[in-house]
């Protein structure tokens, strides 16, 4: 249930705020700090950082989505009340934070060289109410304008290839588009931003 609320969030730094609270609050770290890893062997993103911790009680983990590294989540310092069920709550928790993480990732993820575009997050946001477009048609959406094909995105997505074309056939239909380009062409057309 946490897990599926988390690969909800839109945006990396919403992912880490989800996080940082769940943590802080509900698990009883006093310490938490979020990195993303957009590139294997790139620079860090840092999402978010709260709390202190000594060095001694800091745990680090790496968050690992189909064999990549996306991330790491530090926590440090944990409450005395805070009970051993947290921990497996939070052992069952960092794949759905590895999977989210890799997703939001490769849809804000520059293309061809091309740094990502500034705004993408409000524009699927347009385009999703203009076409009424489920949650997962959303998802399917932001990684077909961004180039990727059925089967990078079923990976991403974790399901079937079939099913990413399902969805890319709704997407099509909705927007009234003939093919893919067309739909790319749509999205990032100023009449779907206004």
């Amino acid at each position: 249930m946490i897990g599926r609320e988390l690969s909800q969030c839109a945006e990396k730094q919403a992912l880490g705020r989800a996080i940082q609270t769940l943590v802080r609050t509900h698990l009883g770290y006093q310490r938490v700090a979020l990195w993303s890893q957009p590139d294997e062997g790139g620079a860090s993103e840092l999402l978010c950082v709260a709390g202190t911790a000594p060095a001694a009680s800091v745990h680090r983990y790496v968050l690992e989505h189909r064999g990549r590294v996306v991330g790491m989540l530090e926590l440090g310092a944990r409450r005395a009340d805070a009970g051993t069920a947290d921990e497996q709550v939070l052992c069952e928790l960092l794949p759905w934070i590895a999977a989210t993480l890799e997703h939001l990732t490769v849809a804000t993820a520059p293309v061809d060289g091309k740094p990502a575009v500034a705004g993408l997050t409000d524009r699927l946001d347009r385009c999703r109410h203009r076409w009424r477009l489920t949650p997962r048609q959303s998802e399917v959406l932001a990684l077909l304008v961004h180039g990727r094909t059925n089967r990078e995105s079923a990976e991403v997505l974790s399901c079937r290839e079939g099913t990413v074309e399902l969805h890319v056939h709704g997407l099509l239909n909705r927007c009234g588009a003939e093919n893919r380009v067309m739909l790319t062409a749509l999205f990032w057309s100023d009449d779907t931003h206004g």
